[in-house]
């Protein structure tokens, strides 16, 4: 069996992690990403965002105008 596998179809989704200080544009550069990952894969299911510190709400006229819905779950825990 060879270490090398055929390429399949298979699409995966993008778990990231950034890391950065107070007003560093994290939350900027994620809603950047997501809207050109969405964008350039063609989809039309929402954006999910994980809000613990309520970035989403500023974040909301960005995807607006990209014409993605954005849905977001506000909490400060990570279970």
């Amino acid at each position: 069996m060879s270490l090398f596998q055929p390429v399949t179809g298979a699409q995966a989704f993008l778990k990231a992690g950034i890391y950065g200080f107070e007003g560093a544009g994290k939350s900027m550069t994620a809603a950047l990403l997501a809207i050109g990952l969405h964008q350039h894969a063609k989809l039309t299911k929402p954006v999910a965002y994980f809000d613990t510190e309520t970035g989403s709400d500023y974040l909301r006229e960005l995807f607006e105008l990209a014409g993605i819905e954005l849905v977001a779950i506000k909490t400060h825990a990570l279970s």
